[in-house]
């Protein structure tokens, strides 16, 4: 009787202790203890050997991995012992809290330990801390990660500037509007200009500095460019898009009213005007990282400055949207560097302005009241007359008419010798003309990079499937290999080459007296087999102006996104996915069978359109 007491004693104070702690009236105790003690602790890892059972180390180790959990940053201190490092002004300052930091990392080292050779689970771990950095890095563009803006801080950041007293709201809130519209950092944004109309913007645009327009409502900005990108030679000038420098947005007539304000206050003559003067932008600087700070201890968000920054290129960059349009719009890269996208792609202005629409809704809609209508309004969304091209990104990309005239170009010098195979000049001859012209068509179906042999290996080709392996970039560990689907056209042409190459080695049997292995080739003057190489190509296709051999790259990465494809799946094409987003790795949602229908389909089509056509060489 006496244990049932005390049992049911215990039990309402548990549950008084309970409902206390959830009312929060009083602080854990055990929680003080923690944090009291928190700075004096040793770094805790538990050390488990790589078998079923969870064991504890043992002093044999040999042939076993290590597993650790890393819970906290640790240094190593003068007697060798792993000490704790306290994080908690590193997190404030990064504007987290402390509950937001990642409770720790569980990895696996990839070798085994070797105590014999000096190796320890201890190095597993030093040797791991890399490849942990690497994962967070890589992570960084997620969508629907905690480390970016959500609708509650965003609803958070206006009623903190809607109650700002009446002398600083009129100069905070037009700013952070042009933050979140233009997504540009708080420095290029202080360095806006503003211009009547766009005949006032300069010729040549300086970098990170926007222009206003008030006429149109608009704002314009140098376009954003990778480094090193090739620049366009004379000689192909008027076969290619002609690519504009500029990137001119139309704002929506809620957010231009927000902005009018500082924009409409200066006095705009012949030249543009800055919209901030000295003296506004020391004050508006601490200002706003003032706001942002206590807004973020009052409410508990998660608002930093570099997250608003940062705020239109995550909206952009949701879904399978194409991350060059991202870094177009937003005139900056992502978190882990160079897009290599960026260096083929031309895309339209009006592609741009849709896609920087749909952002902005999703931000009005952030910003608006519970049951609010929003409605983003333009005064005027025609072309602006005075822009010299639709299109901005690439300088190489080719016009239809030019890939025409190539196409037609390679078929005519093809054709010329199929009615006179006289001589072992003449098969030679047409053997390298149409070996070039199946290369192209190669070209154009799959975006080759003209590095290597494009096919090393036959049975890289699966004709059952309609499936080639391409691996022309990639170093031993295949990183960038990427698997294709043939299209219907290219599928039939590669059989007439096969037919052609077995007939050319039957007729040719003293000649090529070794077996050749790679699907192509090039014969010499004394009909011997040679590697298929840029510069060889590049000879055999005697394309007039001589221009670039990856101009099949810069067209296909254009075309492929205005035909409708996903921006996943012409990266998946292209070769241009990055750590995490592999294509076909073992846990990727990538639709394989998708892919091949779209992508085959609108190839296929693109072929087509550009003159190819189906012809035989020596049969």
């Amino acid at each position: 009787m006496l244990d049932d007491e005390n049992i049911q004693n215990r039990y309402f104070k548990e549950l008084g202790r309970f409902f206390s702690y959830a009312d929060n009236p009083r602080k854990s105790k055990h929680r003080k203890e923690k944090t009291a003690s928190k700075s004096k602790a040793l770094k805790k890892i538990r050390f488990t050997l790589g078998t079923d059972d969870d064991e504890a180390v043992s002093s044999d180790l040999s042939g076993r991995s290590a597993h650790f959990l890393v819970t906290e940053e640790t240094k190593v201190d003068d007697d060798g012992a792993l000490e704790t490092i306290d994080r908690q002004d590193e997190i404030r300052s990064y504007g987290l809290s402390p509950q937001e930091e990642k409770a720790g990392e569980a990895f696996q080292s990839r070798r085994n330990v070797s105590p014999r050779k000096g190796d320890s689970a201890m190095q597993a771990i030093l040797r791991s801390r890399a490849q942990l950095q690497h994962r967070a890095k890589s992570a960084q563009l997620l969508p629907e990660r905690w480390e970016q803006l959500g609708t509650f801080d965003i609803q958070r950041l206006r009623h903190a500037v809607d109650s700002l007293d009446l002398s600083e709201k009129p100069i905070i809130k037009p700013l952070i509007i042009l933050i979140l519209i233009t997504g540009r950092p708080l420095e290029e944004v202080l360095e806006s200009h503003v211009v009547e109309g766009h005949h006032q913007i300069p010729d040549s645009l300086r970098e990170g500095t926007l222009y206003f327009s008030r006429v149109e409502k608009t704002w314009s900005a140098k376009t954003f460019a990778p480094e090193g990108r090739r620049q366009v030679k004379s000689a192909w000038k008027e076969h290619m898009r002609e690519a504009d420098d500029r990137l001119t947005l139309f704002v929506p007539d809620l957010f231009w009213k927000e902005i009018a304000g500082p924009i409409g206050k200066r006095a705009v003559k012949k030249r543009s005007v800055a919209i901030f003067d000295e003296q506004e932008k020391s004050y508006i600087g601490e200002a706003i990282n003032f706001l942002i700070g206590e807004t973020r201890k009052s409410d508990g968000s998660r608002l930093t400055l570099h997250r608003l920054c940062m705020h239109l290129f995550n909206i952009l960059n949701r879904g399978s949207h194409d991350i060059a349009d991202t870094c177009l719009i937003s005139g900056r890269l992502p978190p882990f560097g160079q897009q290599s996208s960026l260096y083929y792609y031309a895309p339209r202005k009006a592609h741009l302005q849709k896609r920087y629409h749909e952002a902005l809704e999703v931000i009005a809609k952030q910003l608006s009241q519970p049951g609010e209508e929003v409605s983003l309004a333009y005064k005027d969304q025609k072309e602006n007359k005075t822009q010299r091209s639709t299109t901005l990104g690439s300088e190489i990309v080719p016009q239809f008419h030019y890939i025409k005239s190539l196409v037609q170009h390679l078929l005519t010098s093809v054709k010329s010798f199929q009615s006179r195979l006289s001589g072992i000049d003449a098969v030679i001859e047409l053997h390298n003309r149409f070996t070039a012209y199946v290369i192209a068509m190669l070209m154009f179906s799959t975006g080759y990079r003209s590095v290597r042999d494009p096919v090393p290996k036959e049975h890289h080709i699966n004709l059952r499937r309609n499936v080639i392996i391409i691996a022309d970039k990639v170093d031993d560990s295949q990183f960038h290999a990427r698997m294709l689907p043939l299209p219907p056209m290219m599928t039939e042409q590669y059989h007439h080459y096969v037919k052609h190459r077995r007939h050319l080695a039957a007729q040719l049997g003293l000649f090529l007296s070794q077996q050749w292995k790679t699907p192509f080739f090039f014969l010499d003057s004394y009909a011997n087999p040679v590697e298929v190489t840029p510069r060889r190509l590049q000879e055999k296709l005697n394309w007039p102006e001589n221009p670039p051999l990856n101009i099949n790259r810069h067209f296909l990465r254009t075309h492929l996104r205005e035909a409708g494809a996903p921006g996943e799946y012409v990266d998946a094409f292209m070769g241009h996915w990055d750590s995490g987003q592999e294509p076909w790795e073992r846990y990727s949602t990538f639709c394989p069978l998708h892919y091949r229908r779209q992508v085959a389909s609108i190839v296929n089509g693109l072929l087509v359109e550009q003159g190819w056509q189906i012809t035989s060489g020596a049969v």
